[in-house]
Order: structure tokens, then C-alpha cells, then sequence
């Protein structure tokens, strides 16, 4: 995909066009015609290739706060190659040299390699033309051709300095003048350094072939005593910043502020993409992570828990121990554990009180792609980290973080109506019985339950007597299971038990018939009593499966074809599982249906009873299988829900609907649409965009779109999905509850 002119990739495209274009031109205008000049050593092109690429692998980076500015020996071959080789030749290595540095050793592709190839072919060009003209009749090693190389390279690093500095302005759309200056400068001091040696290299090279072993030694001290600088340099920089921070935090008092200014430094400082602060209320449980939100303050967002049989790679911290993990790591479990959270390099310290560990500190992915975070990178963020730790301990960020921490990992793992355990912490915690059980002569079992006649019950006497009573049924069952088990409510009027430590099946029936047993008690509820009867599946480890996933599969199957023979319990048999295969068809089908645009949608009238008056109209989505002709909604959705095409199926309604009310708009009806929503799309962090992104392709009003969801929908995650509502109300599209 082309990106647009106007996006800064097309910006920076564009500009990259445009010095390629110029430099061609340049070197067929001026460089082609040109002839070698006579003199009595030829430098080969092919002896230029391999100096140029060492050029490129052996650079010092000069590093300013978040900015890092590279420069080389590159002045010494373009100055041997302007003097001693052929025009086109010189250029010719000039190219290949460079694109074998880039591409093999800093693995630069796509718009960074085109860009850096255009520079330098425009450099390259400029020199030569540039180094001819002052040059004249005169010789390269008399004081003419040095002035010549001077006013040639000049020129370069004034090319390179400019071509650098806007790239960074259009991909960041405005231009820094100090960014300007230091890049010049840097390059300047470079140039001046490097011209000397390649001019008495010149003279060397012109009175003895031989000398230019010598010279290479004088290219590598100059080489080493560059990056001792630059290290120098940064060691007093780091130090200053050091002190500034240090006094920065004694004077606060406030713990937010020390907090965003430990990550803002941190991130500067280190010159890393990401910085941020972790907190758990439990290492294995959902994290807090803070973070700068760019105003002076934090800002707190939740990170996806780690199962507690894989150990987060920041978790080390957690033991106090810091965590250094650099780019290119051979070991490939690093190079995953990375990955999962879109990092390249990543360091973690620990944030202490006393000998308490708070919290973890972690930085990731250094800016450029020539460095990695090495030791000394660790200990200066260990040290920003243990004086932020200082002030830290006077404020009560922290204590409020974990405790929200806790309440987090609550909701992320329990059901708000039941408070019992969810389907998440359920999944877990069978995994951990399985891993127990392994190797022993003891199965688990998992038992899938459905209240019969639920949804009855809901409809004729009202959701609060609904909630209450599944809150009833939810007490009943934690009397009753058995020590070490777990009772979950996994959604509607679903709960699951898990029964670690059985023997055989005979056991896992009687927890079954007690589950029955307390059921079959009728509930009251004020002058109503209530009797309930429900239908039970069974799935045995290792009978029925090794993991968490196929149990609960497999008891689901056994559950609904209890509910089928209208029986109390069934054992899973795998001649059960017809369900199951023709929902695992079912996926392939509808992704194939809504490619080929098969749904239909129809529109089903809302009326205004006082008038009569049509206000509008529900779409509502039909598919006709053509096997099994009319798909009921509830069964196709939940397929969609389970296997990630909900949001392409939501996208599929929006599109069309919104598209039809825009027709009706246009026509002269001011007729609104409403759409039915699931649980998964307002859990999706990116359905407000979408939504905005029809209502603009459309040009419908935002108050004329009605999304429809239910109670039950919100509960499922109360805090994600207020906040999905949140931005949908911004907008001004229209809410109600189904």
C-alpha cells in the first residue's frame, strides 16, 4: 500500500524522490562526462568498496539526550576515491560500499535504506564535482587540491546535516533548529579531523603505494580516540542530568511527579521508545502500569496477566534482581518473551522501599537501530530508579497503585454479579490441578451446569429476581464443593465446578447428584418460591484430555447433550460431539459468507405508539445456510465470538446499515438505524474508531445511529465496557439497553 503524500511516510518518501532525483541528474550532467585525472598512483574502485563499507560499520554515535548523531571515516575514501579513481567508478563504490554496510550489518530496509543511498549518492556526486571544480588544472596533493577536498566535503556534511534534519521535520512535522546546529556542528569537527589524514594520505599514497599501511594504523587510533570522546562526553552529560534529576526529586513532594519524572528522564536519558513503571498486587495477576502522560502527570493502564505457569520476563525484578535483556539475544526464549509485548531491547529494575520491592521500573526499545542497552545503560537506570525509590517511599502512590492493582485483578478474575471465579481464573486453576495431577494415579474432573428454564424465569419474573437467584445458586454450590475445588460462573446461568483429586468416575457422579441435590431445594425469594432443576456434562483427565481448554470443551459437549436426552448428568463420549463439529465447519463457512457478502440484513420498523409514526428501524442480521438454510443469529454470533470474526461481522452490519439511513437521509426520511452489539465488540478498545469511521464515509449524523446492547453485556467487564460507552456517547451516538 502506497502511503499518502500528505502522511510523513509519504513526506519522507517524497523527499527521498527528490535527492535521488537530483543526484542522478547531477551524475549524468557532471560526473559521466568527466575524465581521470593524471596522476601517478590509481586508486582501484574495488579497493574503495570495502573502506566505504567499513565506514558504515565502524561509526561513533555521538549521543544528545534523546537524539544520537552518527559520523565516520567516510571523508578519508571519498577523498582517496576523488583524487585517485575514475569519476563514475568513485561514485559506483561510493554506492555499493554503503548499500553493503547498511543492508548486512545494520540491516537497514525499506524507506531508512533509500533514504540513507540517496544522501549519500547526492554527496558522493556533489564532492566530486565540487572537489573538480576548485581543484582546476592543479594536483590533488598540493595545496589547491587540499582546499579542494575542504571546500568539497564541506559541502557533504552541509547536504548531510540538511537532509537529516528534514527528514526528522517532516516525519515529526516541525523543524528543530538546535537539532540543525548539533548536527552540523558534530559533522563538522568529524570532517575536519578525517580531511587531514585523507589529504596526508594523498600525499603518502602519491610517493610511496606502500604507505597506506601505516596510514590505516593512524585511521584506527583516530578511530578509538573518537569513541573515547564521545564515551567521555556522555559520562559528564549522564552526570549532569544525574544531579538535575536528583535535585529535581528532593524538592517534590508529590509522588506522581517524581514518578513521571523518573520515566521521562529514564526514557530521555537512555534514548528509549518506552518507560514505565509496573505494579501487581500479585506477580502473577494483572499489572499496573504507569506510565508519563505527557502533562506533568501519570497515567495508569492495565497490562494482560501472565499465566503463573510462564514468569513475565520482567519478573526477576520482582525479586530484586535487575533484568538486562539487549537486541540481538541468541537465546531464543528472550527473544519471544520480547516479542509478546512488541519490544527489541528491554531493561527492568527493581523500585524498592526499604527492603520491600514495590514495583518494577522498565525501559524498552533504544531509539536507533545501531545500539543495544548494555551495563553501564543498567546501572545509570538503576540509579535514576533508587533515587526516585527514595522520594518514592514518602508518598502514597505506590500503596494506592497496588491496592488498585488488587481490586483489578479481582475484577479480572471473578464475576461481577456472583463474585465467584470467572472462566479465566477457572481455566487457570484447571491447568494447575492438571499440572498437579500429572504423574499420579488421580484425575480432575470439570462439570459444566445449566439452569434449566432460566431464561423463564428471567423474562415473566425480572432480571433483579434473576440475579438474585443466581446469586443464591452460586452459594449453594461453594457449600458444597469439595476442598481444594472451584466453583465459576462462566456466563448466563453457566457455571463450572473443578474437582481436583478423583479417582474414578463414580466420584465425579457424586459431586454431580450433591450439585442436584442443593438445586432441587426451592428458592424464595420474598413470596415467591422458586423450584430449579438444572442438567450437568462431565469431562475426566487424562480420559478426556490433558489441558484446561479440551476439558472444558468437552464438558460443554456433555452438558448440552444432558440438556438434549433431558437427563440430570452425562459423561462426555466422543460420539457426543456432532455440536462441535458442525460449529468447527461452521467457522469456514461464515468467514466465506462474509466475503462473498451472503448475510442479509433486514430492516424491521420502530414505531412511535402514540402517533403511529415509523422513527426509524432495527437491522437485523439473517444468514441462509445453503445446507442448513436459515442459521438462527444466536448460534452464528457465538461462533464469530469464539473465533475472532466478530469484529469483521460487526464492521459488516455497521457498513451497510449506516449505509442504508445515509440513503434514507438523502431521500428525506429522518429515519434513524439501530444496531444490536455483543459482548466481545464492546470489549474491542477499537470500535469507537471504526464507528466514527462509518459515520464519516457516510456522512450519517452521529445521533441518528442507535447500538443496542444488554445489561449483561456491560457486567461482563464493567470497566472496559464503560469505557468502550464512554467514547460512543462522546461521539454522540445514541445508547440503549436491549
Amino acid at each position: 500500500m502506497t502511503p499518502a503524500p500528505s502522511s510523513p511516510t509519504g513526506r519522507v518518501w517524497l523527499l527521498t524522490a527528490g535527492l535521488a532525483a537530483f543526484a542522478l541528474v547531477l551524475f549524468f550532467a557532471a560526473v559521466v562526462p568527466m575524465r581521470p585525472l593524471e596522476v601517478r598512483t590509481e586508486l582501484s574502485w574495488l579497493v574503495l568498496v570495502p573502506l566505504f563499507a567499513a565506514a558504515e560499520v565502524f561509526v561513533v554515535h555521538l549521543k544528545i539526550r534523546r537524539d544520537a548523531h552518527s559520523f565516520s571515516l567516510s571523508e578519508i575514501p571519498l577523498v582517496l576515491g576523488m583524487a585517485f579513481t575514475d569519476p563514475v567508478l568513485f561514485v559506483a563504490a561510493r554506492m555499493l560500499g554503503a548499500a553493503v554496510g547498511l543492508v548486512l550489518h545494520r540491516r537497514q530496509t525499506g524507506i531508512k535504506l533509500a533514504f540513507n543511498l540517496s544522501a549519500f549518492l547526492l554527496e558522493a556526486c556533489l564532492a566530486v564535482v565540487l572537489y573538480r571544480l576548485v581543484l582546476g588544472s592543479g594536483s590533488p596533493d598540493e595545496p589547491r587540491g587540499w582546499i579542494a577536498a575542504l571546500v568539497a566535503l564541506m559541502a557533504t556534511n552541509l547536504v548531510s546535516a540538511v537532509a537529516i534534519t528534514g527528514v526528522i521535520a517532516l516525519a515529526s512535522g516541525r523543524f528543530d533548529r538546535a537539532l540543525f546546529g548539533q548536527a552540523l556542528a558534530a559533522g563538522a569537527i568529524a570532517m575536519a579531523g578525517n580531511t587531514t589524514l585523507a589529504l596526508v594520505s594523498v600525499i603518502a599514497l602519491g610517493e610511496h603505494p606502500w604507505s597506506v599501511v601505516l596510514l590505516l594504523v593512524v585511521a584506527a587510533i583516530l578511530f578509538t580516540s573518537y569513541r573515547a570522546y564521545t564515551g567521555l562526553s556522555q559520562g559528564y552529560a549522564r552526570l549532569e542530568i544525574l544531579y538535575r534529576f536528583t535535585r529535581a526529586v528532593g524538592r517534590s513532594v508529590d509522588a506522581g511527579a517524581v514518578t513521571e519524572a523518573m520515566l521521562t528522564e529514564a526514557r530521555d536519558l537512555l534514548r528509549a521508545e518506552v518507560a514505565e513503571l509496573r505494579l501487581s498486587g500479585d506477580p502473577s495477576g494483572p499489572v499496573v502500569r504507569v506510565l508519563p502522560d505527557g502533562e506533568g502527570g501519570v497515567a495508569q493502564l492495565p497490562l494482560p496477566a501472565n499465566r503463573p505457569t510462564s514468569r513475565a520476563w520482567w519478573a526477576p525484578a520482582l525479586d530484586g534482581a535487575a533484568v538486562l535483556l539487549p537486541r540481538g539475544a541468541r537465546d531464543e526464549d528472550v527473544r519471544q518473551a520480547l516479542a509478546v509485548e512488541g519490544f527489541k531491547d528491554a531493561m527492568a529494575v527493581p523500585v524498592r522501599r526499604e527492603d520491600e520491592v514495590l514495583g518494577v521500573a522498565v525501559v524498552a526499545n533504544r531509539l536507533d537501530e545501531v545500539s543495544t542497552f548494555d551495563k553501564e545503560d543498567l546501572k545509570l537506570f538503576e540509579t535514576l530508579t533508587n533515587h526516585a525509590s527514595v522520594a518514592l517511599e514518602n508518598g502514597r502512590l505506590v500503596d494506592a497503585l497496588r491496592q488498585e492493582a488488587a481490586e483489578r485483578q479481582h475484577q479480572a478474575y471473578h464475576d461481577a454479579l456472583t463474585s465467584l471465579p470467572n472462566r479465566r481464573l477457572f481455566s487457570i486453576r484447571v491447568d494447575l490441578a492438571l499440572a498437579k495431577a500429572a504423574g499420579t494415579r488421580l484425575g480432575v474432573a470439570v462439570l459444566f451446569m445449566d439452569l434449566n428454564r432460566f431464561k423463564e424465569i428471567n423474562d415473566t419474573l425480572g432480571h433483579d429476581t434473576g440475579d438474585a437467584l443466581l446469586r443464591e445458586v452460586g452459594g449453594r454450590f461453594e457449600a458444597i464443593v469439595p476442598p481444594g475445588g472451584t466453583i465459576a460462573r462462566l456466563g448466563g446461568d453457566e457455571f463450572a465446578v473443578l474437582v481436583p483429586g478423583l479417582a474414578d468416575e463414580d466420584e465425579a457422579r457424586t459431586v454431580a447428584e450433591d450439585i442436584l441435590r442443593a438445586v432441587a431445594v426451592p428458592f424464595s425469594f420474598a413470596d415467591i418460591t422458586l423450584d430449579v432443576d438444572a442438567c450437568i456434562g462431565v469431562a475426566l483427565s487424562p480420559r478426556h484430555g490433558e489441558d484446561a481448554s479440551v476439558l472444558m470443551q468437552r464438558a460443554d459437549v456433555a452438558m448440552y447433550t444432558a440438556k438434549a436426552r433431558h437427563t440430570d448428568v452425562e459423561v462426555y463420549e466422543p460420539a457426543q460431539d456432532q455440536h462441535s463439529a458442525r460449529r468447527l465447519a461452521m467457522v469456514a463457512e461464515l468467514r466465506v459468507a462474509l466475503e462473498e457478502e451472503r448475510l442479509e440484513i433486514r430492516y424491521q420498523p420502530k414505531v412511535e405508539l402514540a402517533t403511529g409514526r415509523v422513527i426509524g428501524a432495527e437491522a437485523l442480521l439473517r444468514w441462509r445456510h445453503p445446507d442448513h438454510g436459515w442459521v438462527p443469529p444466536e448460534e452464528f454470533v457465538a461462533v464469530a465470538e469464539h473465533t475472532g470474526l466478530i469484529r469483521p461481522l460487526t464492521s459488516y452490519v455497521l457498513e451497510r446499515a449506516v449505509g442504508r439511513a445515509a440513503g434514507w437521509r438523502a431521500a428525506g426520511l429522518e429515519l434513524g438505524v439501530a444496531v444490536n452489539l455483543s459482548v466481545r465488540s464492546l470489549l474491542d478498545p477499537n470500535l469507537s474508531a471504526d464507528v466514527s469511521a462509518v459515520l464519516d464515509r457516510h456522512g450519517l449524523p452521529a445521533e441518528d445511529l442507535t447500538l443496542e446492547i444488554t445489561e449483561s453485556s456491560i457486567m461482563g467487564d464493567v470497566a472496559r465496557s464503560l469505557g468502550v460507552l464512554d467514547h460512543l456517547h462522546a461521539m454522540g451516538v445514541r445508547l440503549a439497553i436491549d
